[in-house]
């Protein structure tokens, strides 16, 4: 009977470890994170509260997208999950309010249909924002206090 209950805890202590050891993804070999799993915990540890984050594979490295205080973000990482750059997307009604006054003082009587805001290490952020009128479509970067003409389209 000892035998036997010794036999049982034995077998439920090797099935639990074992199940543990298998379900944790964040342990590799020697507890090291796979270069997917370093990226999506540096774009955890980034964003505040990302919802409905996506990860998938690229040339290069991994992109992980998602949805951060209503905007759709994405961030791409090398191929040993370095981050390189973040672009978060804004829409109409939610742009960034400091740089949409920069951008009225600079091109008065303009509609912002959206912008995107960019961001890599080592870098300052740049805004390109996407404006228009009746003449035309200009895309202008911000870049601190500085906004500057990327492009103009005419219409005909």
């Amino acid at each position: 009977m000892k035998t036997q209950l010794l036999s049982i805890a034995l077998g439920l202590l090797i099935s639990t470890t074992a199940t543990s050891t298998f379900a944790n993804p964040s342990s590799g070999s020697k507890g090291k994170l796979t270069p997917e799993q370093k990226a999506l915990q540096s774009f955890n540890s980034k964003m505040d509260h990302p919802a409905n984050t996506i990860e998938l594979p690229a040339k290069g490295g991994y992109v992980i997208e998602s949805t951060v205080d209503e905007h759709r973000v994405r961030a791409a990482y090398n191929t040993k999950g370095k981050w390189t750059y973040t672009i978060t997307y804004y829409a109409t009604d939610n742009l960034d309010k400091y740089v949409m006054d920069h951008v009225r003082d600079n091109f008065e009587n303009y509609y912002i249909s959206g912008m995107d805001k960019i961001e890599q290490p080592g870098s300052r952020t740049v805004f390109m924002v996407y404006i228009s009128n009746n003449d035309s479509f200009k895309t202008v970067e911000v870049i601190g206090n500085e906004v500057i003409l990327v492009k103009d389209i005419h219409k005909a």
